[in-house]
């Protein structure tokens, strides 16, 4: 009799302990998801931080350089195919006679930031992307990111228009209209699924959303304005005319891939670089 007791009192527990167990799994199943939204909230709240100092760094730069936003070497052409890459990322100086810093560059632009500005590298880091500040040693003897896919998740606005931009009064200055759409998380490009050039304003949210940066899981951008404010945006379209900021003018099924890495069409048109792809 003592026996039996001994063996429905070890039964007994041995149910306790796998209910417990169970709801134990079963509250972690609850609670990991809430714990992942909380810590993308904290993401994008950093991520919105950083776009506004690198806004701040951007206009003191401005009033540095007589109301010009950063850009190196600028050759102007009726087409104008902006180099993405970190070339010259060597050399001592981007304006120096013989440096390396090929002509219309994006990222020596954005670069010069870190070499004139009181601006961390981690800035140009969205805390939600996978990545590592740029090494601060020599930024001011270095023209470029040390590792572009590594060192960069925002883009900024082209700043080498083509001939026909600049006859429209393109122009990267502190004199912008307020809702001109400075930068961005990292234009995702042509990454595979990608639907940046397909997407128009009336398509569904579904295809809306794989148009959006990768930095937040497709949910939308942090978006830097010319007048200072960041927001997050859940379309593409946003800016001035409601344009497609991360290709030339709308995009639309009838862009080429040659819209994503061009220069703006009109004083009003955003094409943040470099993306992803690049």
């Amino acid at each position: 009799m003592i026996r039996s007791n001994n063996a429905r009192r070890r039964g007994s527990a041995l149910v306790a302990m796998i209910v417990l167990i169970s709801l134990a799994a079963f509250g972690a199943g609850l609670l990991l998801p809430a714990i992942g939204k909380s810590r993308e909230t904290a993401n994008r709240v950093k991520c919105a931080s950083n776009l506004r100092q690198i806004g701040m760094a951007i206009q003191l730069y401005a009033s540095d350089n007589r109301g010009a936003y950063p850009r190196t070497k600028f050759v102007a052409a009726d087409k104008v195919i902006p180099d993405v890459t970190n070339g010259g990322a060597d050399s001592a100086d981007p304006f120096a006679a013989g440096n390396t810093v090929p002509a219309n560059c994006v990222p020596s632009a954005i670069f010069l930031l870190l070499r004139t500005e009181d601006i961390a590298s981690a800035v140009f880091v969205c805390p939600s992307a996978i990545k590592t500040p740029d090494p601060e040693n020599n930024a001011t003897r270095r023209s470029n990111f040390t590792d572009l896919k590594q060192n960069l998740s925002y883009s900024y606005a082209n700043p080498y228009p083509d001939n026909g931009a600049l006859a429209r009064g393109y122009k990267l200055t502190n004199a912008l209209d307020a809702g001109f759409v400075v930068a961005a998380d990292l234009n995702p490009g042509a990454t595979v699924g990608s639907k940046v050039l397909g997407v128009t304003m009336m398509s569904r949210a579904v295809e809306l959303a794989w148009a959006n940066s990768r930095n937040h899981q497709l949910a939308g951008q942090n978006v830097l304005f010319a007048d200072g404010h960041v927001e997050f945006d859940a379309t593409v379209f946003v800016g001035e005319n409601q344009d497609n900021i991360y290709c030339r003018g709308m995009g639309g099924p009838n862009a080429s891939k040659d819209d994503i890495v061009n220069s703006p069409k009109d004083k009003d048109d955003s094409v943040l670089l470099p993306t992803e792809t690049d």
